[in-house]
């Protein structure tokens, strides 16, 4: 069950943002193609208004209550070790919202870099941001200070992550399980 649901990344609700991810993918893919997915598909906008609204019902449980909104941990109506279903909710709607924002704009390579090394960003990340979290508590940054900092450490992966895949391509993670799925599958082939 730790593994599963409860632990600090539980695989079910984290392996919803792969499927999330792998909806949009198809629904952009489908719609450069000119193709259609579903004849009557619910509008995407019903759903981004639906998840927009529970989050101000989540703020107005947190208000009655009395406890805090959103905290990594602990007690929280949003809470992301381990993402509640209210967190993955708001998260959810904040990534369709993002989606429906850019999805006409331009291919941006930079950021098909970072897509492409999500999950060596997704590990690297931890270590500059153990330090910015020792300055936040030596400092006791206040919350616009933090959400400027974590906005500009977002932003800054984007260069970051387009710097790796032009200098060195082949040092990441997915490189790696590229290769180690790919051997025994040649393996197989060469049978």
């Amino acid at each position: 069950q730790h593994l599963l649901l409860t632990g600090t990344y539980p695989l079910i609700p984290w392996l919803a943002f792969a499927m999330l991810g792998a909806i949009i993918s198809d629904h952009t893919t489908a719609a450069q193609a000119g193709k259609e997915h579903n004849p009557h598909p619910i509008p995407i906008w019903y759903l981004i208004i639906a998840g927009i609204a529970f989050f101000f019902m989540a703020l107005g449980a947190a208000t009655n209550q009395k406890i805090p909104l959103a905290l990594p941990n602990g007690r929280a109506v949003l809470t992301f070790f381990p993402a509640n279903t209210p967190f993955l909710i708001c998260a959810f709607t904040g990534v369709g919202i993002l989606w429906q924002m850019t999805k006409k704009l331009p291919h941006y390579q930079p950021l098909s870099d970072l897509g492409q090394r999500s999950l060596t960003v997704y590990v690297v990340h931890f270590i500059p941001f153990s330090f910015l979290y020792r300055y936040d508590e030596i400092g006791d940054w206040s919350t616009m200070t933090c959400s400027i900092v974590v906005l500009a450490y977002t932003l800054l992966w984007i260069p970051l992550a387009h710097l790796h895949a032009r200098f060195t391509p082949t040092w990441s993670l997915e490189h790696l399980l590229r290769n180690l799925v790919a051997q025994p599958i040649r393996k197989l082939e060469n049978r």
